[in-house]
């Protein structure tokens, strides 16, 4: 089984670009992924693909082609991205300290206009869509096959529930009490990770145990079993900044504590609301949830590459300044995608000419495992393609 995982945040305006560029030297390349996973912006392309190579599956012919549905997922990101852009409503939601920067209505509006009402039961891709669960405070996964198969829920609705950031937007509630997640209150799943890597072999893992039969909760030993059936690679722009978030700790703990300081007795709302302005999330922990963001999709990709080694997982990882990435979101999203243009032509370049100087080496020498373009020949093209 291989597997497509995307971060959330801002990385897929740069690595689906890079994805299309090994699409087109390695024909195949992305409809060899049975499955897609990611959280967020990740979620978001996640779905587009699964959806897009789904329908192209049913209606029995190649068209369109692999590149024209990751040019169709760019497009769509880009435009979910131009939604972002920053209006006076906005400002006046943010500073009242009240309600989220946005309300989640144009969002909807693109998701709803691509996706229908269709459901993830409906795609013939695997997903794995993660999200956090306000209510009962954990992680939570949206996926379509078995154990566990989610047959209620809509793609729209698993892309909006993993990408309902406090502050940024509403929590999520789907407005069903069906399925394994009920009507539960949904956040963004970088709160509990934004490298779903780790959650994508789990569920893989857990999938291939029900296929023979064992109980996969129970089943101690389907790592000695099926670990070396599946192949991941992990795309993403998490960034490592510990300086930055070092300050953002510093600056919760001293409005933290002045805002407490307005009340006698220090009031917190619990997190059991669906409008969550950024005065609210000052008095809850916000130096743990940047922690979640930042070390966690670092030790996701430590523990995925130490099960599958070098030659079943690749962790492709573009350089990007977080800080210019949000200002410039909000100012004019029309020049961040063309900065992520730029960035993501230097990566795809870079990666092309540390190829060539690796095939210049002896055979001996040559370390395909280090170099994405290398991966990608000798082990996800390479390797025999998919049963079925």
């Amino acid at each position: 089984m291989r597997v497509i995982s995307f971060d959330g945040g801002p990385s897929a305006l740069i690595t689906l670009r890079v994805l299309r560029e090994l699409e087109a030297r390695y024909p195949g390349f992305v409809d060899r992924a049975q499955m897609f996973s990611g959280t967020s912006t990740g979620a978001f392309v996640s779905l587009y693909l699964a959806h897009a190579l789904s329908a192209r599956h049913r209606e029995g012919n190649k068209q369109p082609g692999c590149l024209d549905i990751i040019d169709g997922c760019i497009a769509f990101n880009e435009r979910m991205t131009r939604q972002f852009k920053v209006k006076a409503i906005n400002i006046a939601r943010l500073i009242s300290g009240l309600y989220p920067m946005y309300d989640g209505e144009a969002i909807r509006e693109v998701l709803e206009e691509t996706f229908g009402d269709a459901k993830l039961c409906e795609l013939e891709r695997m997903v794995v869509i993660e999200a956090f669960d306000s209510t009962v405070w954990r992680k939570a996964t949206y996926h379509q096959f078995p154990p566990h198969a989610d047959y209620v829920t809509t793609i729209v609705d698993a892309a909006l529930a993993s990408s309902a950031f406090p502050v940024l937007m509403p929590i999520y509630r789907s407005g069903n009490n069906l399925g394994g997640h009920k009507n539960d209150l949904m956040m963004d799943g970088a709160l509990s990770n934004n490298s779903t890597a780790m959650t994508a072999l789990s569920d893989a893992l857990g999938y291939f145990a029900y296929q023979d039969g064992h109980d996969a909760e129970a089943d101690g030993l389907s790592e000695a079993r099926y670990l070396s059936r599946i192949s991941i690679l992990s795309l993403g722009c998490t960034p490592q900044s510990p300086k930055w978030f070092e300050r953002c700790a510093e600056m919760n703990s001293s409005l933290g504590t002045f805002l407490e300081s307005l009340w006698k007795k220090p009031h917190r709302r619990p997190m059991r609301e669906m409008n969550y302005g950024w005065i609210w999330l000052l008095l809850h922990n916000f130096r743990a949830a940047m922690a979640y963001i930042e070390g966690g999709a670092q030790s996701d990709a430590r523990y995925a590459s130490e099960l599958l080694g070098p030659t079943r997982f690749f962790r492709f990882r573009p350089p990007l300044n977080s800080i210019d990435f949000v200002m410039n979101l909000l100012g004019d999203p029309d020049a961040l995608i063309e900065q992520t243009r730029d960035v993501a032509r230097v990566c795809w370049k870079e990666s092309l000419e540390a190829y060539h100087l690796q095939q210049r080496m002896p055979p001996e020498q040559r370390q395909p495992w280090s170099n994405l373009i290398s991966w990608a020949e000798s082990y996800w093209m390479g390797a025999p393609p998919p049963m079925g």
